[in-house]
């Protein structure tokens, strides 16, 4: 099997938008039926937008309990947040993403004293993808992007097989970059690699696939043991299928040294 690392990168614009450029006037259809509206010119608080982009393995990722409450957690005080989407072609997104939200903060993720209430009135759901010709749109086209996938061929007695799967790159801490376009060899891992491994794989250029079903263990422990079977890489997948979520890290689980990507 032979895994390649795909990103499909946007060019800057010279004029495009900065943060905290001026925004031209704009509205957005929000599914509660209302509209969310930006007038030009200096503006009472933060306005922050999240475009989710169906191609973006991060976009999914972002959507389970850690990630929201860190972002619930981290928000600057009053801001403003307006969810879309860049590339949607039905609302479903928006309604994923606007349950997802809602229930969290119903839930208690929100930190704070009446802090249901407050979000309520702070986020905000875009009813459909952004007009191609919209402003939001122009900016975002403008900015550096980069949606990136994990391209998989396999060979078998039957032939050939190709997959392009959408990646989310780990942050444990401090991981090296694995640039878009390596091609490595890879191979089946033994087990979810919770516990030690006394193999090794075939060469030190080989990604190692492991299954990862969540609860079992830490990432720490699973990643440490891949660097220790000689991996160049480690390529974790859900096991069973199930929404990605981001590899990361809290407390001291961030101090075991991992340098495999």
């Amino acid at each position: 099997l032979v895994v390649a690392l795909l990103g499909l990168v946007g060019l800057a614009r010279a004029n495009t938008l900065l943060p905290g450029d001026p925004v031209p006037s704009f509205s957005v259809e929000t599914l509660s039926g209302g509209e969310f509206c930006i007038v030009e010119g200096p503006q009472e608080s933060p306005t922050v937008v999240y475009a989710f982009n169906t191609a973006d393995g991060f976009s999914y990722a972002m959507f389970e309990d850690a990630s929201v409450k860190r972002f619930l957690d981290t928000g600057p005080a009053g801001a403003r947040y307006l969810f879309t989407c860049s590339d949607c072609v039905t609302n479903n997104e928006a309604k994923f993403v606007a349950k997802f939200m809602s229930d969290a903060i119903e839930g208690g993720l929100a930190r704070g004293e009446g802090s249901r209430d407050a979000w309520r009135d702070r986020i905000h759901f875009a009813s459909r993808a952004l007009a191609s010709d919209g402003v939001l749109a122009g900016v975002l086209k403008g900015w550096n992007s980069t949606v990136s996938t994990l391209s998989a061929r396999s060979t078998s007695p039957g032939g050939e097989s190709f997959d392009s799967i959408l990646r989310v790159d780990g942050h444990f801490g401090y991981l090296p970059h694995l640039p878009n376009g390596t091609v490595l060899a890879a191979e089946l891992a033994p087990n979810n690699l919770c516990d030690a491994w006394a193999g090794k794989v075939t060469n030190n250029a080989t990604a190692l696939l492991i299954p990862w079903t969540s609860g079992r263990c830490t990432f720490s422990t699973v990643l440490a043991n891949a660097q220790s079977s000689g991996a160049a890489a480690a390529v974790l997948y859900p096991d069973p299928p199930s929404p990605l979520v981001e590899i990361s890290c809290s407390g001291s689980e961030c101090d075991v040294p991992i340098s495999i990507p």
